[in-house]
């Protein structure tokens, strides 16, 4: 297996992890799999959601949109990023295709030695609206768009 997809598959475990560890039952559990391989999903109050390349970045991963009653959680796990190197990120309304307004920015994130980076931001509940698209998107440090991935805001708090 190369590095790479011993890494994706790192990435993919540690969805799972933090579904399990945040009391999901296997329904959700299902659902984040299946989440992993196309568009996003919703289960309660977490949305899961593939993280694609742009701009010829090589960039894949996840992102998982949790709310709750004090917080909007986005957590970002992405593969193919340099050590050393500052990715900005921000949540933007619209979607992916058709580009939109910077609603928040977002941590950027920390890269481990195989190249996976991950961020964990926390938000105001109200900083994304039911109904509305939003997407997360992670800039090369020179600020090209890298990778992206349209989310919703899930149910809950």
């Amino acid at each position: 297996m190369s590095t790479r997809s011993a890494a994706l598959a790192l990435v993919t475990a540690a969805s799972f992890a933090l579904v399990a560890c945040s009391g999901g039952d296997t329904s959700q559990q299902q659902e984040q799999q299946a989440s992993a391989s196309g568009s996003g999903s919703m289960s309660g109050s977490q949305y899961s959601a593939s993280v694609s390349a742009k701009n010829e970045s090589g960039m894949q991963g996840h992102v998982i949109v949790s709310a709750g009653s004090d917080a909007l959680t986005i957590k970002l796990e992405v593969l193919g990023l340099k050590g050393g190197a500052e990715y900005p990120t921000h949540l933007h309304s619209g979607t992916c295709e058709e580009g939109g307004d910077v609603v928040a920015e977002l941590s950027s994130p920390t890269v481990a030695s195989v190249g996976l980076g991950s961020s964990l931001t926390e938000l105001s509940p109200d900083a994304m609206q039911a109904g509305q698209t939003y997407f997360v998107q992670l800039h090369q440090p020179d600020g090209t768009p890298a990778a992206c991935a349209n989310v919703e805001k899930p149910a809950g708090g």
